[in-house]
């Protein structure tokens, strides 16, 4: 049998209508759980936005109570996240559909039995094509939802990245979380003096000061944070299988890697006629 690793078919493929405006792409699905791609700027139920309209969970479980079309045809009573992704980040989400599969997957997560693939645009190079960082993370000891280094008492974090394509100014990484700390990759970006484009929090490439500006990157299509979860893979804990879901590169962002590789394209092109005169 071969060794590849394979994509996993859904059982079932479709859209999740929570309103008017947010149709959510179903990218998984089995009779435990549900994969989708996250919106970016949704949140995942923190307690502080649980009355606004842009609490992905919420809308979920409201869907669930109001019997929804899609809830109404998997006959749910119970929806829940089994991680969390930040609010700025698009990608896949997984959720379960009843509590045996949350208590399951909670535990893969939890004994790191889950591989994590994101895609990062950043500002700025690195020499190295495959690099890691572990520098341990804490809370900010005076602003509520901003994480900071702290090699002496901060919590174990662990990333490791990939180049996937440089273009001067900017590189686009994959990024391999090995923990799940809050804000882990963008934290360890910004100490690596990398910031993920467009983060309002860490776009400063310090955390002794934190920078919660504007940092829009005025030249670049995209306007929200260029980060996007892409991958998960685990092995099934109920239904002892290989499981392997992906979320396509959303099209801020691909338009963005695709304005930044024909620009590279004509420098080359430009620098290419200038060595031969």
């Amino acid at each position: 049998m071969s060794q590849e690793k394979q994509k996993t078919k859904p059982e079932r493929i479709e859209t999740i209508r929570l309103s008017t405006k947010l149709i959510v792409p179903v990218i998984y699905e089995d009779r435990h759980l549900l994969g989708i791609t996250k919106p970016a700027g949704y949140l995942i139920a923190p307690i502080q936005w649980e009355n606004t309209s842009r609490n992905l969970m919420l809308m979920l479980r409201e869907g669930i109570e109001m019997g929804a079309p899609w809830a109404r045809r998997r006959v749910l009573r119970f929806i829940a996240n089994v991680h969390r992704l930040d609010a700025d980040t698009s990608g896949v989400l997984l959720l379960a559909k009843n509590r045996t599969a949350l208590s399951q997957m909670t535990g893969c997560f939890e004994r790191r039995q889950v591989d994590k693939t994101y895609i990062a645009l950043v500002k700025g190079d690195i020499e190295e094509d495959i690099f890691s960082c572990n520098v341990s993370i804490e809370e900010h000891p005076r602003t509520i939802g901003v994480m900071v280094v702290d090699r002496k008492n901060g919590r174990e974090a662990i990333t490791n990245f990939a180049v996937v394509e440089r273009f001067g100014e900017y590189t686009l990484l994959k990024a391999f979380p090995v923990t799940g700390r809050t804000h882990q990759i963008r934290v360890h970006l910004a100490w690596l003096g990398l910031p993920v484009v467009n983060d309002s929090l860490y776009g400063e490439n310090t955390q002794e000061q934190v920078n919660q500006q504007n940092v829009v990157e005025r030249n670049l299509p995209i306007e929200r944070l260029a980060l996007h979860a892409s991958e998960l893979s685990f092995k099934h804990p109920l239904l002892n299988k290989k499981v392997n879901i992906e979320s396509p590169i959303p099209k801020d962002l691909a338009q963005t890697i695709q304005m930044l590789q024909k620009r590279k394209f004509r420098e080359n092109q430009k620098q290419i006629k200038e060595s031969k005169k």
